[in-house]
């Protein structure tokens, strides 16, 4: 590949992301706000966004929250500083609709193309190449970043024009989000019934109430101290984006409103370093002592 690729964001997912593209030979540029995130990995530092965009002709994005794309974006030494002509900007963050749209049209005003591209999968998809992109923007666009992003998915679906890729991921993380929600409430009632934890989800494992995620959930449910594929902090920070978004268009719902409150709660808790699923064991023991 030629495309000089940069990555801005070393988080689990970012840093996953970088391991992947490294490992397929990727000439890979990096900034993190925090140093030393890229230790170990096969990849050049930038010293600032600007420096990295300068650099580069295909640009990821994936950070953790608005904050941190206003600043990546329109900061000093943003990427949005520099002329971006003939360059490719790829947000892949997880945040409120109206957020990502904002920064993408300063980007483009600077003269970059762009695309909203998020993805469904934790950090091992990542790792082995086998995410899920809905990706959003113009078709050459999406294109040219496909360049990049067939290194780490398994399938990239254009779902429509600018904004409908991150439209796209809300949509399906809601119902994902308030799974794990409904589950723990379901399990509070058991245990406090005199089931157990263990032997309602095997029973629910076998059953039409299981989604494809669970089996590979359970472990984190029982265990708390197992490490996480994407922690309660960032569900619940995702939730919030889901709920923003819905208000903003004056759509009621529910279930994301109990989900985010019950995220919410769990992170206040010290819960937010737990892995998402940790969601089901914080909501059924609001209903029934932990074991």
């Amino acid at each position: 590949m030629t495309a000089r690729v940069g990555l801005v964001g070393l988080g689990r997912m970012g840093r996953a992301i970088a391991a992947r593209l490294a490992e397929e030979g990727v000439d890979l540029h990096v900034w993190n706000r925090t140093p030393g995130k890229a230790e170990g990995l096969a990849v050049r530092e930038a010293g600032t966004p600007a420096a990295l965009a300068q650099a580069t002709d295909i640009i990821l994005v994936i950070v953790r929250d608005e904050a941190a794309l206003e600043a990546i974006y329109k900061g000093p030494h943003g990427l949005c500083s520099v002329d971006l002509s003939g360059k490719t900007i790829v947000e892949m963050s997880t945040a409120a609709i109206q957020a990502i749209r904002d920064v993408l049209a300063s980007a483009n005003e600077a003269g970059a193309q762009v695309v909203d591209a998020p993805v469904s999968g934790s950090v091992q998809p990542a790792r082995r190449g086998e995410l899920l992109v809905m990706a959003g923007g113009e078709e050459a666009a999406v294109e040219r970043a496909s360049v990049v992003l067939t290194r780490i998915a398994r399938r990239i679906v254009h779902v429509g024009p600018l904004g409908t890729g991150i439209t796209m991921k809300l949509v399906v993380n809601l119902p994902l989000a308030t799974y794990w929600q409904t589950l723990g409430e379901a399990l509070g009632i058991g245990l406090r019934n005199g089931l157990t934890l263990d032997g309602m989800l095997a029973m629910i494992a076998d059953s039409k109430a299981a989604i494809g995620a669970l089996a590979g959930k359970i472990d984190r449910i029982l265990d708390a101290d197992l490490p996480p594929e994407f922690d309660l902090a960032g569900m619940a920070k995702d939730l919030t984006a889901m709920c923003c978004t819905a208000r903003a268009l004056d759509h009621p719902v529910p279930a994301c409103d109990a989900a985010r409150s019950s995220a919410v709660a769990a992170v206040d808790a010290g819960w937010g370093e737990r892995d998402l699923a940790q969601l089901t064991r914080f909501a059924a023991d609001r209903a029934a002592p932990s074991e």
